[in-house]
């Protein structure tokens, strides 16, 4: 039985308050920002006071973030939940329908870019809030509002793991273990942080609680033995999987909800670990320095929905429909992660 979502459903409150009082003309929201190869996509809700749907943007580049300067736009009767990219060309949205949708860039005659469906399924009951793709990328993992944790074979688009009531709540984040093709985590707001094995009979091989919801989880691409999540009232936690029970630092960092927790996949600044909340702030911790703030600004004017990380570059969009970006300084601790092992050892 799906339980009470109260952010979420706060969320939705104020968006289509802020619509009512508005025209007809559609108000966007943008939900998320993915970036790979210095190729960009931004995924939106378009809402009026009639009328809502979706919107994707893909960008050639990522200095200029304007709608009249995507390369691509497409507009979805299913609202965008979460994306990720498959390969340079080709990328999956998940939506509030349920449905997975893979879709690949291709060049028609004049060579102007199109957008081509490759591939739809719908077998999840209710929105899908996360996917997330498997080493390989061969597979996929979504999950959302069912409450229901999907394996999905991309050739053929099949789910070939289906684990019903893989939570007691709606499943607000994924992500993958590095180098891996079968293993990833989940959270949930049932406060369970889930590690799963799909070659396992039993998949789930540890689940944490804390008593509070979590939002986001971020898996360290460079040093796979830390994971970072995000809950309620601002909390962030780095966990080490080898000893789970206990997190290694935790830091309420914000009144608001953490909405989004991603490290830095470039191995040199594998230590940045970048937030937002449910506020306008953004902000950077080093995980090699006691979860440190490094970096913080509210340049936004409403919630920050997404982040996106390009080398040294952080990217946010947010319902204020910019994109802003920040340089992050490469910190010397990138070379050193004692702090972070002596507290793993205690």
């Amino acid at each position: 039985m799906i339980k009470n979502i109260p952010n979420l459903v706060d969320q939705s409150k104020k968006m289509f308050k802020e619509t009512l009082s508005t025209s007809r003309n559609a108000k966007n929201y943008p939900q998320f920002l993915v970036i790979e190869d210095h190729k960009a996509l931004l995924g939106s809700l378009e809402m009026s006071s009639i009328s809502w749907s979706g919107s994707l943007r893909y960008f050639n580049g990522t200095s200029n973030f304007n709608k009249e300067n995507a390369a691509l736009l497409k507009e979805t009767y299913d609202c965008c939940g979460d994306a990720a990219f498959l390969a340079r060309d080709t990328f999956v949205v998940v939506g509030d329908k349920g449905a997975v949708e893979i879709f690949q860039i291709i060049p028609d005659d004049q060579e102007i870019l199109e957008l081509q469906s490759l591939n739809y399924a719908r077998y999840h009951d209710d929105s899908v809030y996360a996917v997330s793709v498997l080493y390989g990328r061969k597979n996929i993992v979504t999950g959302g509002l069912d409450c229901c944790i999907k394996v999905w074979d991309v050739e053929n688009l099949v789910a070939t793991h289906s684990y019903s009531f893989a939570h007691t709540d709606c499943i607000t984040g994924t992500d993958v273990k590095p180098m891996c093709d079968s293993t990833f985590a989940s959270t949930s707001l049932d406060g369970d942080l889930s590690f799963w094995d799909i070659r396992q009979s039993k998949p789930v091989y540890c689940t944490i609680n804390r008593k509070q919801k979590y939002y986001s989880i971020s898996w360290n691409t460079a040093m796979a033995q830390f994971v970072a999540i995000g809950g309620d009232c601002g909390m962030i936690e780095l966990i080490d999987v080898r000893q789970p029970d206990e997190p290694l630092f935790n830091s309420c960092l914000d009144t608001g909800s953490v909405w989004k927790v991603l490290f830095n996949p470039d191995r040199t600044r594998k230590n940045q670990l970048a937030c937002c909340f449910d506020s306008t702030f953004v902000r950077v911790l080093d995980i090699s320095k006691e979860m440190r703030v490094v970096m913080e600004d509210n340049k936004h004017t409403d919630y920050v929905r997404g982040l996106a990380w390009c080398e040294g570059d952080l990217f946010s969009c947010a319902w204020d429909d910019n994109v802003i970006k920040r340089t992050i300084p490469l910190s010397d601790s990138n070379d050193s992660n004692d702090n972070i092992d002596n507290n793993a050892g205690r």
